[in-house]
């Protein structure tokens, strides 16, 4: 994991400090909305999967979305920085009764370098870091820690026209909450987990 984790952002640093072509940028304000990948289930709960406990509804994804603003430093690389709502990161439900679900924003700021594929097209590799907060509501008890995690993310944009951009994009958000489960020894913690995000959204160029 830790092998993965050092490639992906790898090829991020990579492809944000090699952008050169990209054309001349503008401030622009934006918008996206996507999709949480699946947790690990094994994670969720202590006892899940183990003593004859069967659980369900788990690791089930979520929406999240973004608000953001980036400015441009040079003529393809932006500072980006907003607000994201992972909304819920994690999910459990086991047949003892107990549930707990998770939920996680905070704000991310990134480092953005586009490279031009075409006349409308762009890709963009970006990389920053996330300042979260996270909380578990459960029925055995409530839990809420905060923390700064790296985050990276590659896609594409394509212009509509002068004003407006269509994005879309994966992110990735590592190791966010504290623990190893969701619900361990009998009381609520927030999981530790990398959560992957689809999105799509808009953004106006000023």
């Amino acid at each position: 994991m830790k092998t993965m984790h050092k490639m992906v952002m790898g090829l991020a640093v990579f492809s944000v400090a090699g952008l050169v072509h990209a054309d001349a940028a503008r401030p622009y304000v934006g918008v996206t909305y996507g999709i949480n990948t699946e947790v690990d289930a094994d994670k969720l709960a202590a006892n899940c999967g183990t003593g004859g406990v069967t659980c369900s509804d788990l690791g089930n994804a979520d929406d999240a979305w973004q608000f953001y603003g980036g400015y441009p430093i040079r003529p393809n690389i932006a500072l980006e920085g907003g607000y994201t709502n992972l909304v819920y990161v994690a999910k459990a439900k086991d047949s003892g009764g107990r549930q707990a679900e998770q939920k996680t924003d905070g704000i991310a700021l990134n480092l953005v370098g586009r490279k031009a594929l075409s006349g409308k097209t762009n890709v963009y590799g970006k990389v920053g870091a996330y300042l979260w907060n996270s909380e578990t509501k459960s029925t055995v008890g409530n839990a809420e820690d905060s923390g700064t995690s790296p985050t990276v993310g590659l896609g594409l944009e394509y212009g509509i026209n002068d004003k407006w951009t269509v994005r879309g994009g994966w992110d990735r958000f590592f190791s966010v909450g504290k623990d190893n489960a969701l619900i361990t020894g009998g009381a609520a913690s927030t999981l530790k987990e990398d959560i992957d995000t689809l999105s799509i959204g808009l953004n106006y160029n000023f």
